[in-house]
């Protein structure tokens, strides 16, 4: 689960993000920079490995990588994590 502020959310669910397989996994990545201004504040609940890395300016520029293995593209998207918003 991953809880992020309601901007960046917004920008995630509004991409229709393709969905790729590396053997037996399948692998979907989503991309985008949001104005940093715009959010409060940052928060990341999640089950895997995270990375942050801090930069000068007003753009937080996220890349969010999800892997699920799963017989079919099908399966795979049924299993790909919601995004939350608080």
């Amino acid at each position: 689960m991953l809880i992020v502020g309601l901007v960046l959310a917004a920008a995630l669910l509004a991409q229709d993000v393709p969905v790729g397989q590396n053997g037996a996994y399948w692998v979907r990545t989503m991309h985008g920079t949001v104005g940093a201004s715009q959010l409060s504040r940052l928060r990341v609940s999640t089950r895997g490995h995270v990375v942050l890395r801090g930069s000068a300016g007003d753009q937080v520029t996220y890349q969010l990588t999800e892997r699920v293995r799963a017989s079919s593209e099908a399966d795979a998207r049924r299993m790909f994590g919601g995004i939350k918003t608080s």
